[in-house]
């Protein structure tokens, strides 16, 4: 069939029109319909590829590959137990198939079923022990169980079947940063500019000035932000050693957090992110996140950092303790929600959940996501 040699060459457009003319004469041949299906799949029309490669199946369910195909297209659709089912079904047909164990271990974490997750992962490695792919998703299983020595392991093993492979790369500088191997980790820590934007979505600054260089001492240096809220709150108690770099420091940061950093840092001129920065007013600049790898080698030097900025509006205090709470009970503000939609959820607490649990007589509560 021509169209599976254009799909195999990545003609996408030549392909789908020959899998079409094929099924405009035989509308049940289950290639073309399965084969339809992948090409949906892979063009992010997933809900078509469901329905193409069921009919395949329907015609012929005893092909393991279009199973696993049927479970990519529910995943790509967030139905995660269908995936799963689908999974399954292909292991009946071929047991001994590396990637469909593999393609069920994403599954099984995707639904926080991590031993499980891991068996398949194991599973997989025992029938294809070099297959990189099987490594590195059994690397971010071991990193959810917080079994980092042995994520730093698969990511390696990864490393040494695909050495460009930069998700492993950057997952394998997360563990480290958790490992507290900060030297190591911060020197890998640039590739996160090179990270699919779904999983880093920061944008580097528009400019024709030069980035400040290790060893550089600029008259006007601009320090930017990137990620969120929290990481600007992480990476911006280094500012005053930020200041060792240059004669003026001017930092871009997220406007609700301004104030707090002005009262505690008063030799540093902030702009809000939201708002550019003329390049005349900078010699060089460089990103927020950068700060750790100058400033934080060893786990000493970030225990010596006593943030300047946690530094209270005395005034503001005490108009709020009358407005909210006149009474003179202890007062708790706390955040509870992350605003990632990718990772968000695993890093929050419901509501609810969390008002129960602080549920003590005599405090009042104020409560607000960042």
């Amino acid at each position: 069939m021509q169209a599976l040699a254009f799909h195999q060459q990545g003609q996408l457009v030549k392909a789908k029109f020959g899998y079409e003319q094929v099924l405009a004469s035989q509308p049940q041949h289950f290639d073309a319909l399965h084969m339809l299906g992948v090409l949906a799949t892979q063009t992010q029309h997933a809900e078509q590829a469901v329905s193409l490669i069921q009919q395949a199946i329907r015609i012929n369910p005893g092909v393991a590959g279009a199973h696993v195909n049927l479970g990519v297209a529910l995943r790509q659709l967030g139905q995660l137990p269908e995936a799963l089912a689908s999974y399954d079904q292909a292991l009946q047909l071929e047991p001994q198939d590396a990637q469909t164990h593999t393609n069920r271990g994403v599954a099984l974490r995707s639904l926080h079923r991590h031993n499980e997750a891991l068996e398949s992962y194991n599973t997989a490695l025992r029938w294809a022990p070099h297959m990189a792919e099987a490594h590195y998703n059994r690397g971010l299983v071991l990193n959810d169980l917080n079994l980092l020595d042995d994520a730093v392991q698969d990511f390696d093993a990864t490393l040494a079947l695909r050495p460009s492979y930069h998700p492993a790369l950057w997952a394998k500088a997360l563990c480290l940063l958790q490992l507290g191997e900060f030297a190591q980790a911060w020197a890998l820590y640039p590739l996160r500019w090179q990270q699919d934007e779904k999983e880093f979505t920061s944008q580097t600054l528009l400019t024709s000035v030069a980035k400040w260089q290790p060893g550089g001492l600029a008259s006007r240096l601009l320090v930017w932000p990137e990620q969120g809220v929290g990481d600007e709150l992480m990476f911006g108690a280094l500012l005053p050693q930020a200041q060792q770099l240059c004669q003026h420091l001017l930092v871009q940061m997220d406007a609700r957090l301004i104030p707090m950093f002005q009262r505690g840092m008063p030799g540093i001129g902030f702009v809000p992110k939201n708002q550019k920065v003329d390049e005349a007013m900078y010699d060089a600049h460089l990103p927020m996140g950068d700060l750790a790898q100058l400033f934080c080698q060893e786990e000493k030097s970030f225990q010596a950092i006593q943030p300047a900025y946690v530094k209270a509006d005395t005034a503001r205090v005490e108009k709020l303790r009358q407005e909210i709470n006149p009474n003179g009970k202890p007062l708790v503000g706390i955040s509870w929600r992350s605003k990632n939609l990718k990772k968000g959820q695993d890093r929050s607490v419901p509501l609810t959940d969390m008002l129960r649990s602080l549920n003590k007589p005599g405090v009042t509560w104020m409560a607000w996501p960042l």
